[in-house]
């Protein structure tokens, strides 16, 4: 791999390792709270933006 593509990867990674926190913490609030819609938004943003940026890296298995 090139030297951009490293960067890249590394990149994503750090984003990707952000975002499943986001997730991980969304979804034990979740359960204290079911019915909250933001919260329920805001934990499929987060999902929705891991799978476009691995699908940006040919990761197709997400």
């Amino acid at each position: 791999m090139s030297g951009f593509d490293d960067i890249g990867i590394e990149v994503f990674q750090e984003e990707a390792s952000d975002l499943l926190q986001s997730i991980e913490k969304g979804l034990m609030d979740l359960e204290a709270t079911p019915d909250d819609a933001e919260l329920i938004n805001s934990i499929f943003r987060s999902m929705h933006t891991l799978k476009g940026s691995g699908a940006m890296f040919g990761f197709t298995e997400l």
